[in-house]
């Protein structure tokens, strides 16, 4: 099972699944993801003026709830490396005409995002991913990539331990 973390395998799989990705995640979560991609975004009350990292952004799911506390000063970084997910959000992009949007195609451990760059770092469904390891790199760039006193917010879902 190690190479289902392994990045080529993850973006492949991605570009494979982009076209019913967003409606097997609505299925899969029973309508939730929708609802927890709101909450994730509510989670840090994001303010006018600043700058939001979207993180494995995929298709741009979470743009429309981070996108609501926007205004002209604000700017949305949105990355991903999966092309056809990031065709997709390219696409999406165009729904919100009147936001800065930025989409970079690029892993998020090898990625050209500044230090201290971000105000707030989102990230709806992407942890799945990676193993233990990565998660930690992860941790790390999110650090990196976050001014003093940003906020993050996480969301993703698992499978239980069965404590039979």
């Amino acid at each position: 099972m190690k190479e289902i973390y392994e990045p080529k395998f993850v973006e492949k799989l991605f570009d494979k699944m982009s076209s019913s990705y967003s409606k097997m995640n609505y299925i899969t979560s029973f309508g939730f993801s929708e609802r927890w991609r709101r909450q994730c975004v509510e989670e840090i009350e994001i303010e006018k003026g600043k700058i939001v990292v979207d993180l494995m952004t995929g298709m741009g799911e979470c743009w429309k709830h981070i996108l609501k506390k926007s205004d002209n000063n604000s700017k949305l970084i949105g990355l991903d490396f999966s092309t056809e997910m990031i065709n997709r959000a390219e696409k999406n992009k165009g729904k919100f005409e009147k936001s800065k949007i930025e989409i970079l195609k690029e892993n998020v451990f090898e990625n050209s995002i500044a230090n201290e760059t971000a105000d707030f770092v989102i990230s709806g469904f992407g942890l799945k991913t990676f193993n233990n390891e990565q998660l930690g790199k992860l941790a790390n760039e999110i650090n990196r990539i976050l001014k003093p006193n940003g906020k993050f917010s996480l969301i993703d879902v698992s499978v239980p331990n069965s404590k039979s």
